[in-house]
């Protein structure tokens, strides 16, 4: 494949939960109804992602595994939101740290995990790193997938 882009690390979550959640309704229902109960209950998210439009706001976030039932029975005293929610479980998140910001390192991470045909559930990425929402018992496969690539430092990724 070429010369592999060096990499600062990688990381692997644990067994998570994957909840989406859309609502059409007033700007602000999906904070008051749904993210607001998840911390009154201690319910912490890993990544929280969030869309307010018009008329449709939606929220894409991964929790502990161990907080699922908790959230599941959340959303379902919620019948307005329970119509608009998904929860899908178990989902892991696998984040790589780049050295330097590049649209080469992204579109390698994504060739690469389409190649070992792994679903994308979500994606993210910020100043330091890229991060993957994928199926759990895809994790080491996305490494394998990912090592073809980049080069890790060390003996190995993390979280193996």
């Amino acid at each position: 494949m070429g010369e592999k882009i060096p990499m600062e690390g990688v990381n692997v979550s644990p067994k998570m939960v994957r909840v989406s959640v859309s609502h059409s309704s007033p700007e602000g229902d999906l904070t008051v109804g749904f993210l607001h109960p998840l911390a009154q209950d201690r319910i912490n998210m890993k990544l929280l992602i969030t869309e307010e439009g018009k008329e449709e706001s939606r929220v894409f976030c991964c929790l502990a595994g161990a907080d699922g039932t908790r959230t599941r029975g959340l959303i379902d005293s919620n019948p307005d939101l329970a119509k608009g929610a998904e929860v899908h479980e178990p989902v892991g998140l696998i984040s790589i740290f780049p050295l330097r910001s590049s649209l080469k390192t992204v579109g390698l991470a994504l060739i690469a995990l389409a190649e070992a045909r792994i679903p994308v559930h979500g994606f993210c990425s910020s100043l330091s790193a890229l991060t993957f929402v994928i199926d759990h018992d895809r994790l080491q496969e996305a490494l394998a997938a990912f090592e073809g690539c980049f080069d890790f430092p060390g003996e190995g990724p993390a979280g193996r």
